[in-house]
């Protein structure tokens, strides 16, 4: 961690607390060790706990806490339980459960300030009464604003401007457009054109085919591209919906499924994301899922996040979108997600077949039941539904990593299955058999 991150983390503290025990704080250090264990760094008298639980590592240069194998798991509160070598990022107001000890991350300097209000849409803070917000900086975090002298001051007054008395509100004259009004030309062979067939944001089903337009040339703006690029855009929308891609959430606290119905898809904890996570450590705007109408295909990208944005493991790094395949694995900040949809980059539907070889991967495992899994495949045989979407969102789900790790297993064995249906040994032997009888026969005439 650099020396910045260190100073801006002096006040952060962990509290320790336990059903029947006083909580106790410790100061929050790079390289601590949870444990039962007298070697550990933070000492914890839990029989659930293991000897060597978790660390708090660096990870990026951000602060994670890491679990080192323990038994019972390091339960994130809101998110994922971390099993060993898995690591979540940590902020200040997150909460872990290691046992049945809770470990609690506050910063005191926060803590200590007046109680403030937060909208989410602009990141805005009021630090009392007449206090007006700022805009938050990169990343989502809040820069503090001063009070005005009189609460009555008026918003445009300047600051280094001296006090004055409001002056009588007049009225301002009407003032007029300088320039000219220009009668709109109208429209040459206008029964070829309905007002509703040159909208952009119609679906393609409401919009008639255009073909001719030097018809309307001059008369009517379609754009950029003229009429060819609406078409292409109303072509590219119409893939989109195709589709049917939309991302399921797996947090402990929030499983739910968000159609990705725009082709600016934004993920984040403001009002106005498409995708709402009201997670403290998700930036408001977090992550976006663009659909690159050119090639038909959805990128991922990350929007300066503060806790990064994950693809299959690997970080998304602001400014380099990464593509997004179907089954893929998202983490934003501490939060899971999998990215599904209907068609592959070709634009052929998926056969579910592959999930119905991952969901017996999973039952052969003990994952899930095979009850379980009847009762998915046979959902998705009747109903399409999507089994891996199915088992996030069951009352006792499955994590988003055991479904693409089963789903790539699935992929290994679907291509083996195919071979040997079209490769069966039994066909192989006959005609090893068959090419000897005819060369005995062609060497004996």
């Amino acid at each position: 961690m650099t020396n910045d991150s260190n100073s801006s983390r002096s006040n952060w503290v962990l509290v320790i607390s336990k059903a029947g025990d006083t909580p106790r704080t410790v100061p929050f250090e790079p390289d601590l060790v949870f444990g039962r264990s007298s070697r550990s760094s933070c000492v914890l008298q839990d029989p659930t706990v293991s000897g060597s639980h978790a660390r708090i590592i660096d990870q990026d240069g951000a602060p994670a806490i890491e679990d080192l194998g323990s038994e019972n798991g390091t339960q994130i509160q809101g998110g994922q339980t971390l099993m060993k070598g898995q690591t979540c990022l940590l902020v200040p107001g997150m909460t872990m459960r290691l046992g049945e000890t809770f470990v609690a991350l506050r910063d005191d300097a926060a803590s200590a300030a007046p109680v403030q209000a937060v909208d989410d849409d602009a990141t805005m803070i009021q630090a009392g009464a007449g206090a007006k917000g700022t805009p938050a900086g990169p990343g989502g975090e809040t820069a503090e604003a001063p009070a005005p002298a009189n609460e009555q001051e008026s918003a445009t007054v300047q600051e280094s401007a001296p006090a004055q008395k409001p002056a009588p509100v007049q009225e301002a004259p009407a003032v007029k457009d300088p320039t000219p009004t220009k009668e709109p030309a109208p429209l040459s062979q206008a029964s070829h054109a309905p007002p509703s067939s040159v909208h952009p944001d119609l679906p393609a089903s409401h919009v008639s085919s255009i073909t001719d337009s030097s018809a309307y040339e001059g008369t009517i703006d379609f754009g950029p591209g003229g009429i060819d690029g609406l078409n292409a855009k109303i072509a590219a929308e119409g893939n989109l919906r195709a589709a049917r891609a939309r991302i399921v959430l797996a947090s402990q606290v929030d499983r739910r499924v968000d159609s990705i119905e725009d082709v600016d898809f934004v993920i984040g904890r403001g009002k106005t994301a498409r995708c709402r996570i009201t997670h403290p450590a998700i930036s408001t705007p977090h992550a976006g899922i663009r659909f690159d109408m050119a090639e038909k295909r959805f990128m991922l990208h990350d929007e300066n996040s503060k806790n990064h944005t994950y693809l299959n493991g690997r970080l998304v790094n602001h400014g380099s979108p990464q593509e997004l395949l179907p089954e893929s694995h998202l983490r934003f900040g501490p939060v899971d997600a999998l990215f599904v949809t209907e068609i592959d980059v070709d634009g052929v539907k998926i056969p579910n077949t592959r999930q119905h070889f991952a969901a017996q991967i999973l039952a052969e495992s003990g994952a899930i039941t095979q009850a379980q899994r009847i009762a998915v495949v046979q959902d998705s045989k009747d109903l399409g539904k999507h089994v891996g979407e199915a088992l996030l969102l069951a009352s006792d789900p499955i994590t988003v990593k055991q479904w693409v790790d089963a789903m790539e297993q699935a992929r290994y064995l679907e291509i083996r299955t195919g071979f040997e249906r079209k490769f069966n040994p039994r066909w192989i032997a006959f005609g090893i058999i068959a090419a000897l009888v005819i060369l005995l026969l062609l060497v004996a005439f």
